[in-house]
């Protein structure tokens, strides 16, 4: 399941919001080892749904949804905390 599918599919219509654990990895450069190594990191999402001419965009923590394709993992799915139906 990709992101966009996640967020059809459980993102409460507009009006209201959900919060989700991110549970994901950065490869970040250890100059130690001279080396990437996956660094494994938890974040919140506030998760919203907006209507517009074309559908339905949502944002993450107010930034569009593809500024967060990094934190998708299909093995790893976000954790829905909190679910606020408008």
């Amino acid at each position: 399941m990709k992101l966009i599918d996640f967020l059809n599919k459980e993102t409460p219509n507009e009006g209201g919001c959900m919060v989700c654990l991110a549970k994901y990895k950065v490869k970040d450069y250890n100059p130690d080892i001279q080396a990437y190594e996956y660094e494994p990191r938890e974040d919140y999402m506030l998760v919203e749904r907006h209507k517009c001419a074309n559908g339905d965009v949502f944002t993450i923590n107010k930034r569009f949804h593809y500024d967060y394709d990094f934190a998708w993992d299909e093995q790893t799915p976000w954790e829905i905390l909190y679910k606020k139906e408008s």
